[in-house]
Formats: structure tokens, C-alpha cells, sequence
């Protein structure tokens, strides 16, 4: 029985076809990710790094920390002299002292990283060490009672690193092996696959009109979802390997896995690793989590999809599930009383990162849990439910679909008739599901704003304390303004260098000096605020020079309305929502076998799909409102956007645009073309969908398609060309 399904999936070309889009794929986002993912603050991508650490590390951690404060003296005496004015060096002499990056400012970001990481390969003694002495002052203090969860989770974590020692912990080029092990872009592609398996397996005999006949035979139940689970598990094991496999070659390709016997410590994200482990024994481990995870995971999906025996029911309740099991995970903190619920959780399963990086407890009736026995404990639930529950949710699947019909017979003349467009949204909104999924979509945005929130920083405050006369167009009075503010900090400055100077003259003593010095630093925000508003300023002065019709705008409520990672994030449960409804509801004709029908009809197939594609136009234009709607308003509720009628370039990112174009004609432009390219793209889905009666191919590739460029610009891909551009606007 179990060769008769890997027959039938086999003969299905769509299978072998997802299976090698998936590897691909795969293969593809991660090159490209390992050349472009580059981090927010520095510009530097771990190619970079990588490739600065045959630069720059030696044999040892002291000598590594000596070479590189003796090339950073380098570069900063070449880039700026002695009076402290910057001066630009020769291009021969920015060969000679960038032989990483080419760039000084990444060069210098670049000493600065593999620094840190230097002394913390030199530190690890002392941070165990230091492990051991907190755990026993702690313990020692007249306040710390044996029973409270707090100090059991002390002695329970300085027992755990009590074993460990700083043998094998050594500088290493860590970049191949933290690309194996983090690769989280292919836990969500293999899922994908997993779910389209899951479609294939346990809910296309229905759709196909087999499952009737398949009831009635002797095998038809426990043994046949067995064969169908192992079919599922065998092709999860693949598909994962393989992926696995790939990314393995691929970080030995770009980067280099080096030697990996040393230990897992010597990895920069698993510093803090209890395990006393190797790099490849940590590989070995986090394959066997991972797939094990990905099993349970796989399972769970089949069971929904019994569940539900739909295709866009069984993704709906996918992503329910998966989005209120998120919500536990990512808010509910650990020494929360419901903790419980965050640590036994789906996602315990998907970070395996997690288990291997850090130890960390979670309390359960005041006894700390780790997060491995945590994520044993929710395996064994998952597994179990997969298994028992989906046995018995495939025994009692119904053959077809029961609905009620009812239907009401009108003799007068002017009875009313529904017109075409209702039953064509009828059909979208209630025989496919789409009013429910866009429940899910509004709940889903909403939990996002509300994970967003509205925090100001204490930077944006300076920001905007300091912008309060700088607002309006550039004149003599708004220069004096500015003028005024750099004043305060060369004053500062000044009394810094006065009180340095009689500190060495002996005037003071050094400590009375730093205690001076420290009263009137400005704080980092402070700064940060101050270096925001003279950069905007000078920018409205370059505008302006060249002729552009710039002004002064606030710009903390424009931020905080065009947050691309936000807006990105808000994108996701749309895509999904788009991805799952349009097709089913094109193929339904198709799958019922309704086309010659239609045709027959005073209507005809040409008005009629003249109303379907009327009606997915205003589908989508709600499902784009919903999702992108409560965060707009909780935006603008928490900061009210100012000057909308000054220019559009006055703001940074709309600096090219002309000057008749206000900011809120731009932003009125942005959300216009926005519903506008979404249309576009769920037509086409539409039309894609139309010729398939088993729409589950359309489904997995067009999530992909839309989410996968998602969580690459979430990682730090930004690349438009990959994105539905009116998701990220047009700034």
C-alpha cells in the first residue's frame, strides 16, 4: 500500500516538480543571501567577514587583538589628520589598507566585529568563571529563599557550565558553520513542500472523486493513513537532507567550514552554548532536531488538513495555528506564569538554534525546564497528535461536502434576481472561504500592530525637541536656529578639552576631571538626535541649492508610518490570504466541471468572467485595506502627520521626486498604486488558476513566490526587483 501512494505522487509530475523547485530554490536564496544580506548598521554582509578574517586572524587571540588596533591606527591616521579634519587618502592607499572590502568605513566595521569576537574568544574563561562566582554571591545573599524559582534556575545553570572548561574554544572562521546552522529561509521552503505533500496526500482523493470509492475497501482506513504518514515522512527526510546537504556545500563554497573539531563556542552566535560539543557534532545534532521537528510539523499539517478536507481550509487552519502558536512564542515571556504555553510550543520545534545556543529555563510551577526538555515534551504532543488524532480524523472523514440548500420559489413578476456579480462573490466570500480567511487576515494585522506598538526613543524625542525651530522652509531665522544647537555642543566640547587639559597639567586630579567630564556628556540619544536633525538640515540646504522647493519636515511620524521591515511583515498574512483564496475559487468551474454549463447560459463565459475577475479585484482591494489598515491608524492615532502640503522631497526618501508632488499627494500615490499592482497580481493568479482543477500546485508556488522575498528582505536582502514593489512602496 505504502508503493501504491509513492506510485500515484510519482506519477504526478506536479510532485517531482515542486520537490526539485524547492531544492533550487533553496540553492538560489541562499547564494544569494551569503552575497547580499547585509546587517542594517555596519553595510557589512558576511562575505565580508569572512573574507577579512584570513586578513586579519592569527594563531592566538592576543596577537589577533594587536594586529588589529595596530590596522585600525592605520586607517584612521590615513583618514583623518592630525588636527582631526578628515582628508581624503589615494585610491593606491585605500588598496593597500582595505585588502577585505576595498571600502574604508567596511574595513574599519570589519576590524571592529572580528575584535569583538577576539576578545570574547580571549574572555571565555572568565565569562565561565564568572558564571560560578554570580551563582555563589546570589546564593549567599540574605534575600535568596531555596524554594524560589529564580535561585533553583542559578544553581541549575551553574551546574550545567560547571563541567565546561576553555580547551578547544579558539578563534575560527565561524561564517560557513553559522550559515549551516541558521539557515531558517529553509526550514520555511521545506514547510511549504511539507504542506503541499500534505494537500496531495490526505485531501486530493477527495477533491479527484477516488475517496468515495477508497471508503469502501478493506484497507481504506488504519492502514492506509499509515502508508500515506510514511510516504509523508520518507519524502519530509528527503527533502530536508537534500536541503540540508546543499546548504553544507554551499558554506563550504563561499565561505569555508575550516576545522571542524573545535569547539561550538568558537561559533559568535553559541558562545553562550552549554554543550560541550564540536562545530560538526553540532551539525550532526541540529540535523537530526531539525528533521525530527520538521516530521512533527508535517504530521500536525496532515492532521489540519483532514481536519478541514479542504484545500483553502486546510491552509487557513495551517496558518491560524502556526499564527497563535507564534503569538505564545514570541510574547509570552519566559518567567511569565504561562510560560508553559510559550516553551511547549510548535516553535520549540523550528528553533533549533535555540537549544544549541544558550540554556536557558523556563518556570513551571516554580522549577526551571529547560528548553530542550521543552522541546522534547512538545515532539512527543505534536507526534502524538499527528498520528492518533489524524488515524481517527481519516476514519471519520466525510466522503463529500454537506451543505444545506435552500430554494425559494417566487411567482410574482417583478421577484428579484441576484445578479451574476453576487453569486460570483457568493461563491468567492462563501463556498471558498474567503470571508473567513479575511477574519483571519484582520486578526492576524491586528496581533501585528500590536506587536509593532508605539514606542518613542528617547533619540526621536531629541529629534523632535531640537526640530522645533528648524520646521518650515530655509531662511536666515531657521539657520540661526541651527546654528544656536551646534553652538551648545562645540561648548561642550570645549569644556570637554579644557577639563582633559588641566586633568594633565595637574590643575585636577584625572578622577575629578572624569567626574566633570561625565556631568555634562550628552548621553547617546542626545547625540544620535542631534547628528539626525543637522543631517536633515543640510540636506534641505543641498536641495535647495539645487534649485528644489525643499522644507523642513518633522520626519519621526513619516518613520514611523514607512517602516519597510513593518510594512513587509504586514504584507505576509495578505500574501497569504491572496495565495490561497484566488485559486480555489478559480478552479472551481474546472474541478465541477461547470465551464460548458456556463457557456450555455444567456450570460455566457465571457460575461461571466468579465464578473469573476470584477469580483477578485474587489477582493482584493479589501484584503490590501485590512492588512494594511490598523497599522495605519494606529500610526497615525500615535504620531499625526505633519506638513502635508510641503513638498515630497523634503523628505529624504522621496528626494527625487518633483516639486509640484506634495507629501500627501505621494503618500496618496503610494497607497493607489499599491491596491492598484496587488489587482494586477491576483488577476493573474486568477487567470493561472482558472485551467486547474487541483489548484494546490498554484498555491504552494505562489506562496513562495510572494513570502520568500518577504523573509528575505526581513533578513536584510533588500532587492525591489524581487518584491511586489507597491508592498515596499516607492521609497
Amino acid at each position: 500500500m505504502t508503493a501504491g501512494e509513492f506510485k500515484k505522487l510519482i506519477r504526478n509530475r506536479r510532485l517531482v516538480l515542486i520537490v526539485i523547485c524547492v531544492i533550487i530554490l533553496n540553492a538560489v536564496c541562499s547564494l544569494y543571501m551569503s552575497y547580499n544580506r547585509a546587517d542594517k548598521t555596519t553595510g557589512l554582509t558576511a562575505r565580508d567577514l569572512s573574507r577579512a578574517f584570513s586578513f586579519y586572524v592569527k594563531d592566538s587571540a592576543e596577537e589577533t587583538l594587536e594586529v588589529l588596533e595596530e590596522k585600525q591606527d592605520a586607517i584612521m591616521g590615513l583618514w583623518i589628520d592630525e588636527s582631526g579634519n578628515v582628508r581624503i587618502p589615494s585610491e593606491e592607499q585605500i588598496r593597500e589598507l582595505t585588502p577585505a572590502t576595498g571600502s574604508l568605513a567596511k574595513e574599519l566595521n570589519c576590524i571592529t566585529a572580528i575584535y569583538e569576537y577576539a576578545e570574547q574568544i580571549e574572555g571565555y574563561g572568565e565569562y565561565l568563571a564568572g558564571i560560578q562566582k554570580n551563582a555563589e554571591e546570589i546564593k549567599q545573599s540574605p534575600f535568596a529563599r531555596r524554594a524560589d524559582y529564580t535561585i533553583r534556575n542559578i544553581d541549575d545553570t551553574a551546574e550545567r557550565y560547571r563541567d565546561l572548561g576553555p580547551e578547544g574554544v579558539v578563534l575560527y572562521n565561524y561564517f560557513g558553520a553559522d550559515f549551516v546552522l541558521n539557515n531558517s529561509i529553509s526550514v520555511f521552503i521545506v514547510l511549504a513542500a511539507a504542506l503541499y505533500f500534505c494537500l496531495e496526500l490526505f485531501v486530493s482523493d477527495k477533491y479527484d472523486g477516488t475517496l468515495a470509492l477508497i471508503k469502501t475497501t478493506k484497507n481504506s482506513r488504519r492502514k492506509l493513513f499509515a502508508a500515506k504518514a510514511v510516504v509523508l515522512c520518507v519524502l519530509v527526510f528527503v527533502v530536508f537532507t537534500v536541503v540540508y546537504a546543499s546548504n553544507v556545500a554551499i558554506a563550504a563554497r563561499v565561505y569555508g567550514l575550516g576545522d571542524l573539531s573545535v569547539r561550538i563556542q568558537s561559533v559568535a552566535g553559541y558562545y553562550t552554548s552549554p554543550w560541550n560539543i564540536s562545530v560538526s557534532g553540532c551539525m550532526i545534532f541540529s540535523h537530526a532536531a531539525g528533521l525530527l521537528g520538521t516530521i512533527a510539523l508535517s504530521l500536525l499539517i496532515a492532521l489540519l488538513c483532514i481536519a478541514t478536507g479542504s484545500i483553502i481550509g486546510s491552509v487557513g487552519l495551517t496558518a491560524g495555528v502556526f499564527l497563535i502558536e507564534f503569538a505564545a512564542y514570541r510574547f509570552v515571556p519566559y518567567h511569565s506564569p504561562f510560560s508553559l504555553v510559550s516553551r511547549i510550543n510548535l516553535f520549540s520545534l523550528a528553533d533549533v538554534r535555540g537549544i544549541f545556543a544558550d540554556y536557558a529555563n523556563v518556570n513551571i510551577c516554580n522549577y526551571p525546564v529547560n528548553d530542550l526538555a521543552c522541546a522534547v515534551i512538545s515532539f512527543v504532543i505534536v507526534l502524538l497528535l499527528g498520528t492518533v488524532l489524524g488515524n481517527k480524523a481519516w476514519d471519520s472523514m466525510k466522503v463529500i461536502n454537506e451543505s444545506r440548500t435552500g430554494v425559494m420559489f417566487r411567482e410574482k413578476k417583478n421577484a428579484r434576481v441576484r445578479s451574476v456579480f453576487g453569486y460570483e462573490m457568493k461563491k468567492l466570500l462563501v463556498h471558498s472561504k474567503g470571508a473567513v480567511c479575511v477574519a483571519l487576515l484582520l486578526a492576524a494585522e491586528i496581533l501585528l500592530c500590536v506587536s509593532f506598538g508605539t514606542y518613542e526613543s528617547n533619540s526621536d524625542r531629541w529629534y523632535e525637541r531640537y526640530s522645533e525651530g528648524l520646521t518650515g522652509p530655509y531662511s536666515s531665522k531657521t539657520q540661526d536656529a541651527m546654528d544656536g544647537i551646534d553652538a551648545e555642543f562645540e561648548e561642550i566640547k570645549r569644556q570637554i578639552d579644557e577639563y582633559q587639559e588641566k586633568a594633565a597639567s595637574g590643575e585636577i586630579s584625572a578622577d575629578y576631571a572624569k567626574y566633570l567630564i561625565e556631568a555634562i556628556t550628552p548621553g547617546a540619544d542626545q547625540t544620535s538626535g542631534h547628528r539626525k536633525v543637522k543631517a536633515q538640515f543640510e540636506y534641505v540646504k543641498i536641495q535647495i541649492r539645487g534649485g528644489r522647493a525643499s522644507e523642513y519636515v518633522p520626519t519621526v511620524p513619516y518613520e514611523k508610518l514607512l517602516d519597510r521591515d513593518e510594512e513587509i511583515l504586514c504584507s505576509v498574512p495578505l500574501f497569504i490570504v491572496i495565495s490561497v483564496c484566488i485559486p480555489v475559487y478559480a478552479s472551481i468551474e474546472k474541478r465541477y466541471g461547470m465551464g460548458s454549463i456556463i457557456t450555455s447560459t444567456s450570460e455566457g463565459s465571457a460575461r461571466v468572467l468579465k464578473k469573476k475577475r470584477l469580483a477578485v479585484i474587489v477582493f482584493s482591494v479589501v484584503a490590501v485595506v485590512l492588512a494594511y489598515a490598523p497599522r495605519v491608524v494606529m500610526k497615525l492615532v500615535a504620531f499625526p502627520l505633519q506638513m502635508l502640503g510641503s513638498p515630497a522631497n523634503s523628505l529624504e526618501c522621496f528626494g527625487s521626486i518633483p516639486d509640484w508632488v506634495s507629501i500627501g499627494l505621494m503618500l496618496l500615490a503610494v497607497a493607489a498604486l499599491r491596491l492598484l499592482v496587488i489587482s494586477i497580481y491576483c488577476l493573474l493568479l486568477f487567470s493561472v488558476s482558472r485551467n486547474s482543477a487541483r489548484p494546490t500546485l498554484v498555491i504552494v508556488l505562489s506562496l513562495i513566490i510572494t513570502l520568500l522575498p518577504c523573509l528575505m528582505d526581513l533578513y536584510g536582502y533588500k532587492n525591489d526587483l524581487l518584491l511586489l514593489f507597491a508592498v515596499t512602496g516607492l521609497y
